[in-house]
């Protein structure tokens, strides 16, 4: 009797308990969850094998004059696009920035200074920074974080912009009277959240704030309009 009892045969009867078994605990077992996951994504070439329909060219144009429409609404929610007379302060800076980046541009190698958005861009915070008389509607404690944070840029604040800054551009309208400037900040970045300042600073400087972008001559030929 003994002997059975400590058989190796009855220790594993022993481990083999029924309340470890899937079928009984009402686990599924791996074989059903695989048939379930086949049953409901699919097979590889039943979702390979779905039919695309072309659409007209009707409907080519008008989703892409949609997305022209999104792209430019993007842009004037993300961007300040200001006007500037060339003989405003500002757009002397930023006149003397890009002209400066240019001269030490050398094709097929890396600038000194960076980019020329970045450069830009720096050029421009420090002038606005220069402002002795707060915007009308603006905290002054914000105001001052503002100043404190262009400031921190030290010498070189193109180098501080960086990971601030999106895209920065100041060019010449056809005219040449004024100065159209462009800029990004970086969504979420510390400078973000003083982008309405920044937008009275501009205003500040005889800036005139341009509105959505105009439609390029593709989108202007699909709706019908002389390029």
């Amino acid at each position: 009797m003994a002997d059975k009892i400590h058989s190796p045969d009855h220790k594993r009867g022993r481990t083999t308990s029924p309340l470890a078994s899937d079928s009984l605990m009402g686990e599924p077992s791996e074989s059903f969850g695989v048939d379930a996951r086949r049953q409901t994504t699919g097979s590889g070439k039943q979702r390979q094998g779905r039919a695309l329909h072309a659409l007209s060219n009707a409907e080519l144009t008008q989703g892409f004059l949609l997305h022209e429409e999104q792209l430019a609404l993007l842009q004037l929610q993300a961007s300040l696009v200001y006007k500037l007379p060339t003989d405003a302060p500002l757009a002397q800076a930023l006149a003397k920035a890009v002209a400066a980046w240019q001269k030490g541009h050398t094709p097929g190698k890396a600038h000194p200074l960076g980019s020329c958005a970045h450069f830009t861009a720096g050029a421009m915070l420090v002038q606005l920074a220069q402002s002795q008389q707060k915007p009308p509607g603006i905290d002054t404690a914000q105001f001052k974080a503002f100043i404190k944070l262009i400031e921190d840029f030290g010498e070189s604040p193109h180098e501080a912009v960086v990971h601030l800054v999106a895209h920065c551009s100041a060019r010449q309208n056809a005219l040449k009277t004024h100065l159209i400037l462009d800029f990004r900040p970086v969504l979420h970045s510390p400078l973000a959240q003083y982008t309405s300042l920044i937008a009275a600073l501009l205003d500040s400087y005889e800036g005139e704030r341009l509105g959505k972008k105009a439609p390029g001559g593709l989108a202007r030929k699909a709706r019908g309009k002389a390029g």
